[in-house]
């Protein structure tokens, strides 16, 4: 397994998932 690709992977899941949770928060408000 290549690390670096892993961590890239998650990063991208965890930027989308906050993008997703602030457009969420503020379609709410």
């Amino acid at each position: 397994m290549d690390k670096g690709r892993g961590a890239l992977q998650v990063q991208d899941n965890f930027t989308t998932n906050l993008h997703i949770t602030l457009f969420e928060y503020t379609k709410n408000a």
